[in-house]
C-alpha cells in the first residue's frame, strides 16, 4: 500500500514496514495516501482502529453506496451509453475501481491491525501518601483531543507514543481544573499557589501540583477509538475567503478523524513537585486539586466540542487503593446549587442530546417550588410555549426520565 514516509525512515525500516505493530506510528507517520478516490483518509484511519477492518468492508460492500455497488451501477450506465452512442463520464467508475483495488488486501486475515498495549505507571503507585492523588473516571461521551494538531497527525485523539492507547495531556487537564477552581470559589491566592501564575501576572510563579497525562485503560474487546466526522458548511465564511455572510451556497465537505469512544476508563494523576515536598500539607493541596479536576471533567468537559456534550466523564468505581482526603478539606462552592445549574445550563438545553444530564441535575434540587422556578428558567422558551407530549422535544424529555420532575411540580404534558 502507498505510505508516506521520509527517506530516512523508509531506509531504516525497509521490508519491516509492513510488519509494524506500533499504533502511534501508524497514526502519526504511516499515512495511507491514494488520491484516486475520496475516502483515502478514512481508510488511513481504519488501518489502526480496532474496528477498522469492518469499516473498510462496509465501504466496499454496503448496499447502494458501497464501492462494489457503485462500480456495478456505473458499468451498467457505461454499457447503456455505448449502445446509445452517447458520451459517458467515467469519474465515478474510476474512483470506485481504484478504491476497490487499493483496499482489497486490507481484508485479509494476514493484515494485522495495530492494537494498544496495556501498561500501568507502577512507579506512581509506589509513591507515598501525601505526594500523589490518583483516581479513575470513564468517558461519558466521545472525546476529541488534539484537534489543533496537523493534518498528517490525524487530529482528534492523542495516543501514547510507545503503548498506543489514548491519553489526555496534563496541560489540558491543568487548564480545565484551573477554570473549575474559579467556579468553585477557590481564592486567587490558592489558585496561584496550586496552578501557578496566570496570564498577565507580573511575577512568575510555578504551581506546586504537577498534572500528569491521563492514561486510558480499555477493557478486553473494547474499541477505544471510533470514526468521527465534522461537516463544515461555510468554509469560505469561516476562512474569510470572500463570503461575508454564511450563505447556503457552499458545498458541505465531510472530514473524518478518530475520536475516543465513550465508556473508556482513564486514570488521572497529580503529584506534588519535588521541590515543595515536606514544606506543605500535601493532602490538603492535592484534595483541592482533585476536587477541581473532577468538577471540570464531570461538568465542563475536556477537549473540543464540549459545548455540545463531548469530552464529559462520569464516576466509575476504582478498585486500586488511593490516598484518602478528608471531606472537610475540600473547598466548598460559594454559590448555591441553583446558581450553579444556571451557570452550567442557561441556554444549553435546546438540544435533546443534553436532556438526560439536565434532568439528572434538576433532580438534585430538593425544594419543589425552586425546581419549578429553575425548570421555567432553563427550559427553552420556544419548547415551553409548545408544551405537548407529542412534540419531539418533550417526548424525548419523558423518555429520558423527566416524568418524575413533572410530578413534583404538579404538571402534566397534554397530548395536544
Amino acid at each position: 500500500m502507498p505510505i508516506l514516509l521520509t527517506p530516512h525512515t523508509r531506509a531504516a525500516l525497509g521490508d519491516g514496514l509492513k510488519h509494524c505493530e506500533s499504533r502511534s506510528l501508524f497514526k502519526d507517520k504511516f499515512v495511507f495516501v491514494d488520491d484516486r478516490f475520496d475516502e483515502d483518509k478514512q481508510v488511513a484511519i481504519d488501518l489502526y482502529l480496532s474496528g477498522g477492518r469492518a469499516d473498510i468492508r462496509s465501504l466496499r460492500e454496503r448496499p447502494q453506496r458501497g464501492w462494489t455497488a457503485i462500480r456495478q451501477r456505473e458499468q451498467n450506465k457505461e454499457q447503456t451509453a455505448l449502445q446509445e452512442n452517447r458520451p459517458f463520464n467515467r469519474d465515478n467508475l474510476n474512483k470506485a475501481t481504484a478504491a476497490l483495488e487499493a483496499t482489497e488486501g486490507f481484508l485479509s486475515p494476514d493484515v494485522r491491525i495495530p492494537q494498544p498495549v496495556s501498561s500501568e505507571r507502577t512507579w506512581l503507585h509506589h509513591l507515598p501518601d501525601g505526594v500523589k492523588a490518583v483516581f479513575t473516571l470513564a468517558s461519558a461521551s466521545r472525546l476529541i483531543v488534539g484537534m489543533a494538531n496537523g493534518v498528517l497527525e490525524n487530529a482528534g485523539c492523542m495516543l501514547h507514543h510507545r503503548y498506543g492507547f489514548p491519553i489526555i495531556p496534563g496541560s489540558a487537564l491543568k487548564g480545565i481544573a484551573r477554570d473549575a477552581a474559579a467556579i468553585l470559589g477557590i481564592s486567587s491566592e490558592q489558585i496561584r499557589r496550586i496552578f501557578g501564575n496566570d496570564v498577565g501576572d507580573s511575577a512568575e510563579c510555578q504551581g506546586i501540583v504537577a498534572f500528569l497525562d491521563a492514561w486510558a485503560s480499555p477493557k478486553p474487546g473494547q474499541f477505544d477509538l471510533e470514526l468521527e466526522v465534522l461537516t463544515p458548511h461555510y468554509q469560505n465564511y469561516y476562512n474569510v475567503a470572500g463570503n461575508r455572510e454564511a450563505y447556503d451556497t457552499e458545498p458541505p465537505i465531510p472530514s473524518v478523524f478518530p475520536a475516543v469512544s465513550s465508556g473508556i476508563s482513564f486514570e488521572f494523576a497529580m503529584i506534588l513537585r519535588k521541590s515543595t515536598r515536606g514544606e506543605i500539607l500535601g493532602d490538603e493541596v492535592l484534595g483541592i486539586a482533585t476536587v477541581c479536576l473532577k468538577h471540570a471533567l464531570l461538568h465542563l468537559g475536556v477537549g473540543a466540542k464540549t459545548a455540545v456534550g463531548y469530552g464529559r466523564f462520569e464516576v466509575e468505581a476504582d478498585e486500586r487503593p488511593h490516598i484518602h482526603v478528608s471531606e472537610d478539606l475540600f473547598p466548598k462552592p460559594i454559590i448555591s446549587l441553583s446558581d450553579q445549574l444556571r451557570a452550567d445550563w442557561k441556554g444549553k438545553s435546546e438540544n435533546t442530546f443534553h436532556l438526560k444530564r439536565l434532568i439528572r441535575a434538576l433532580a438534585e434540587i430538593e425544594d419543589d417550588a425552586e425546581l419549578a422556578m429553575l425548570f421555567d428558567e432553563l427550559m427553552p422558551a420556544n419548547h415551553l410555549a409548545n408544551f405537548y407530549s407529542v412534540t419531539r422535544y418533550w417526548a424525548a424529555f419523558l423518555r429520558e426520565g423527566g416524568k418524575s420532575l413533572l410530578e413534583r411540580m404538579h404538571r402534566t404534558l397534554p397530548r395536544q
